[in-house]
């Protein structure tokens, strides 16, 4: 047989590329830090068609793995070996020509498939040549498709077998469970009837902490916070109204156990020597805690947020308070914004392995009737969809005809005079139904202390 060769038409062509999405994916990883999250592990320096641009998305990358920051300064330090080659205006150029810094993960998507592409193009014209060598029919067959399988799908990270997931430590949790069924999987909060209720904070959770405002939903995440920290855990508190310096102040008050507000009410305004010396002996304790507070006021804030602290610090617990402050660029509709608040808050937890506990308002018909309910959050059918706990705070006594809650002046009344309010947590799995009760005692003469009943 005589072999013949044939060269297609379509491989005198330029092979798929992208350098202008190439250019603005650079651009947006600059400009707007939450890029790195929504491309780490999905975009490769090898998928990039010209090379000195996969050599500054690796620089980038570096520089984000390291917790450095990034700009256009740090940047350009960092590829000072290529800036001859490439000029000194490129990465000015790059953000100036960069249509949107928000849509990273749009770029990315085309900057993955140019490279998918190039490599099938590469395979099909292996193949090609192949098939005039007189092989044999079926073992050309077999030997095409184990090249075609090595051609990534794009989907975005490599095909992981139940074999994968037993081998990489779910023997281990399933032999650990068998011994003890009743041992807590997650992080304890530091609560045990809480631990059990919810088996501990998993990762790749999310745990909605809802009620009035004034009940105390914040001092509660700050009592687990501390409680999670003393244990050795890293914990994360974003704040979406108040910085690190108050945040951190919170923490003191609460580990010193001096109730900061009737300080303030006092006339003159002045502490006593046994508040001194408790706040004074908290401060170094507090200071030794892998806690990390810090303010983010938008989504892609928050994204950037997690993935530093998880990446730098290795926190297992972000505690968000609250998600109804998060603004989301793109969106003036309250509930579509919360939706992909919400959305996005999943994704991180799966994503890097952490329980988020999220702290919401309630609406007016809660207020209006004085009962709260994870019905009753704000946005809360958005809020359900993407929870796995919903813990709901209200202020109770016991009555004749068992527990009442409290209505705010009531509330207010009870903490003027005795100092302290008893606080019942419902808890709700959204999926299973759960409708257990856990009783605590709320302390404010005690800088805010939750006790567990």
């Amino acid at each position: 047989m005589t072999t013949r060769s044939v060269t297609p038409s379509i491989y005198e062509n330029l092979p798929p590329r992208d350098t202008e999405a190439e250019e603005a994916l650079l651009a947006s990883l600059i400009m707007n830090p939450s890029t790195f999250v929504e491309v780490q592990g999905f975009v490769e320096k090898e998928h990039f068609f010209r090379e000195h641009n996969g050599q500054i998305f690796e620089a980038i990358m570096k520089l984000y793995q390291s917790g450095a920051e990034v700009n256009l300064v740090t940047v350009a330090y960092a590829i000072s070996g290529i800036m001859e080659k490439i000029g000194t205006g490129y990465l000015a150029k790059c953000v100036a020509e960069c249509p949107s810094v928000l849509a990273g993960r749009f770029y990315a998507d085309i900057i993955r498939n140019c490279a998918i592409s190039r490599h099938l193009l590469s395979e099909l014209h292996a193949i090609s040549r192949l098939i005039y060598q007189d092989k044999d029919p079926i073992e050309l067959r077999d030997r095409a498709m184990t090249m075609l399988a090595t051609v990534t799908t794009g989907t975005g990270g490599d095909s992981v077998s139940v074999g994968d997931v037993i081998r990489n430590g779910l023997r281990d949790e399933m032999d650990e469970w068998m011994k003890n069924p009743g041992k807590i999987r997650g992080i304890t909060t530091g609560y045990n009837k809480l631990d059990t209720m919810i088996d501990g904070l998993l990762g790749g959770s999310v745990i909605a902490v809802v009620a009035d405002s004034g009940i105390g939903k914040s001092q509660f995440c700050y009592n687990i916070a501390l409680r999670i920290a003393k244990a050795g855990t890293p914990v994360s508190i974003i704040s979406t109204e108040m910085p690190d310096v108050q945040l951190t102040r919170r923490l003191i008050f609460l580990e010193g156990r001096v109730n900061a507000v009737s300080v303030k009410k006092r006339n003159p305004k002045v502490l006593t020597s046994d508040e001194i010396t408790r706040l004074t002996a908290a401060t170094p304790r507090v200071e030794a805690l892998p806690i990390y507070p810090s303010y983010a006021a938008t989504l892609s804030a928050v994204e950037s947020e997690v993935f530093r602290k998880k990446l730098v610090h290795g926190v297992r617990v972000v505690i968000l308070d609250h998600i109804q402050h998060i603004s989301v660029t793109g969106t003036d509709n309250d509930t579509v914004a919360l939706q992909n608040i919400m959305k996005s808050l999943k994704d991180m937890a799966v994503k890097h392995d952490v329980a988020i506990i999220v702290v919401s308002h309630v609406n007016r018909e809660a207020i209006k009737f004085g009962h709260v309910g994870l019905d009753f959050a704000k946005g809360s059918s958005s809020i359900k969809q993407d929870i796995d706990i919903g813990l709901v705070l209200e202020c109770f006594e016991d009555g004749p005809n068992g527990l009442r809650t409290l209505r705010k002046d009531e509330i207010n009344r009870q903490v003027m005079e005795t100092g302290n309010v008893n606080v019942k947590i419902y808890g709700e799995k959204v999926r299973d139904g759960m409708g257990e009760i856990i009783k605590f005692n709320l302390s404010w003469d005690a800088g805010g202390e939750f006790r567990e009943w």
